[in-house]
């Protein structure tokens, strides 16, 4: 479950469409377990999260998302607000555990 404290998706709701969120992350971030973009299977961040880290982890690694989305993924990275412009890392979860790490750069 969801610390009351944690950031919630509709806290990330008040952008323009085209509006820059977040900055670019270093190219090292954009890779799991030394695999970068359109990899498949479940390994570890540069940073060290893997599938089945507690997002309390994540937090502790990464901090604040820049963004959470529709479907509550934490987001990390650069992207335009209601666009395909996006690169970094999105954290599939539960509610407590990342379900799935997907590195996006469009």
């Amino acid at each position: 479950m969801l610390s009351p404290s944690w950031p919630k998706a509709e806290q990330y709701r008040h952008y323009r469409p085209g509006q820059v969120i977040g900055a670019y992350l270093p190219a090292e971030d954009m890779k799991i377990a030394g695999v970068s973009l359109s990899t498949s299977f479940d390994a570890v961040t540069a940073r060290g999260i893997a599938v089945g880290d507690t997002l309390e982890k994540v937090m502790d690694v990464y901090g604040r998302p820049d963004f959470i989305d529709f479907n509550n993924r934490w987001f990390y990275g650069y992207l335009r607000y209601n666009s395909d412009n996006i690169r970094g890392i999105f954290f599939e979860h539960n509610g407590s555990k990342v379900t799935k790490i997907i590195i996006s750069d469009n």
